[in-house]
């Protein structure tokens, strides 16, 4: 299949891809978001941002948009969205 990869795809590849950048980098304490092309399923934002502890956001109709728990980590940071 031609075309953008599927958010679960960009999330497994990217989840490495941020692991690797923090250690590395020795950010150990840096929080890591992934920026989809695509809005996923909630089931995939719940997983992405409860179990895996990643930020996910994505644009939509050329407006920026994430899940709740990054949503808030961004209220939070004083970001509004």
């Amino acid at each position: 299949k031609i075309g953008l990869p599927s958010p679960r795809y960009a999330i497994r590849h990217a989840l490495g891809q941020l692991h690797e950048y923090r250690y590395f980098l020795k950010h150990f304490d840096a929080k890591l978001c992934v920026l989809l092309e695509q809005k996923p399923d909630d089931a995939l934002i719940a997983y992405a941002e409860i179990e895996l502890q990643l930020m996910v956001a994505w644009m939509r109709e050329g407006v920026f948009d994430c899940g709740p728990s990054t949503k808030r980590t961004f209220s939070d940071s004083g970001l509004v969205l």
